[in-house]
């Protein structure tokens, strides 16, 4: 599994691919890469609250730490009460843009997405001060 250093390595290079893949028309893939790249983050988090060097594998409390899902991800950072419309309305409001995101988008046919999707979801993500991204470095 990946170290907890790594997790923040990737969902940077995550979120360049998604920037590079916008700019070559590549909507649905870079709209993919934005769940990645929240998903990663949110995972280095996971790390830094339990204090591990690396994310768990499969083996570990039977599959819980294998979900793609934002929520359980949430919970597991320590990050829930944290991420509420009443404690930052902004940042609850670009989360609201990105955690749309679900793994099975990987098999939506093209065309799905349009530009317009993808820049909200990146803006959402990096976006200072209330970027979901940024938002999130300041707790992995």
């Amino acid at each position: 599994m990946p170290t907890h250093s790594e997790l923040r390595e990737l969902a940077k290079t995550r979120l360049t691919d998604a920037e590079t893949l916008l700019r070559e028309g590549r909507f649905d893939a870079a709209a993919y890469m934005c769940g990645y790249v929240l998903e990663l983050g949110l995972k280095a988090c996971v790390c830094r609250r339990l204090g591990l060097s690396e994310y768990p594998g499969k083996r570990r409390l039977k599959g819980a730490f294998t979900t793609h899902n934002f929520e359980d991800l949430l919970l597991l950072a320590g990050l829930s009460e944290a991420l509420t419309i009443h404690e930052n309305p902004a940042l609850f409001g670009k989360w609201s843009v990105v955690a749309r995101w679900e793994p099975d988008w990987r098999y939506r046919r093209a065309g799905s997405v349009s530009r317009g999707d993808v820049d909200a979801m990146l803006k959402a993500l990096r976006e200072p001060p209330d970027g979901v991204l940024p938002w999130l470095m300041k707790r992995w």
